[in-house]
């Protein structure tokens, strides 16, 4: 589903995991299990790649943080299922999947947070 969020950060306990993001709760599509969201560059292939925002527009989420604080990036909200069990391995973590919806390998979406200066409230 398309959308819109706010980079919180991208490194953290985990190393450089998946970059984390503020979205407001009704952003997110229901009924589902959106639980990742991934922005869209200029180069993408996203009608909307044109308005990218210049400090969205980095190809890696380390190009991100520093520049994307408290702006709304495009992107994309992704509901991740799994067809066969494998492991995930990602950073030193491996994350044992099963068949059905996986909430657990790329979980990125914050809707509450504690304050952060310099980041404006999703609502």
């Amino acid at each position: 589903m398309p959308g819109e969020a706010k980079l919180l950060y991208h490194s953290g306990v985990n190393g450089t995991d998946h970059p984390v993001w503020l979205v407001n709760r009704t952003q997110i599509s229901q009924p589902g299990a959106y639980t990742h969201f991934h922005w869209i560059t200029s180069t993408s292939s996203d009608p909307r790649a044109s308005d990218v925002p210049l400090a969205c527009d980095a190809e890696t989420a380390g190009g991100l943080e520093g520049v994307a604080e408290d702006v709304d990036c495009p992107g994309w909200f992704m509901q991740i299922s799994a067809v066969d069990t494998f492991a995930f391995e990602h950073g030193d973590e491996i994350v044992p999947v099963r068949p059905g919806r996986d909430n657990a390998t790329h979980l990125n979406l914050l809707t509450n947070y504690a304050e952060a200066p310099g980041i404006t409230a999703t609502r």
